[in-house]
């Protein structure tokens, strides 16, 4: 149900790559109740810019957002 890309573009290491999508994916398990109720099906995640200074926070606070737009 829920894919999350990023390019080499975005983060050089394969590691930081990773570290990216554990963390938005740990933030969309938490509010899995929340995705479950909204009419779509299958979310893919796709940052456009870089990435690499995005800390935790920030991506709770985008997550947040997206939910509130969608519902």
């Amino acid at each position: 149900r829920f894919a999350v890309v990023v390019s080499k573009k975005q983060y050089k290491s394969v590691v930081e790559r990773n570290l990216f999508k554990r963390r938005v994916l740990s933030v969309i398990h938490s509010e899995f109740p929340v995705f479950d109720k909204l009419r779509f099906g299958t979310y893919v995640i796709y940052p456009k810019s870089r990435v690499e200074s995005i800390s935790y926070n920030d991506i709770v606070v985008d997550i947040k957002t997206l939910i509130s737009h969608c519902s």
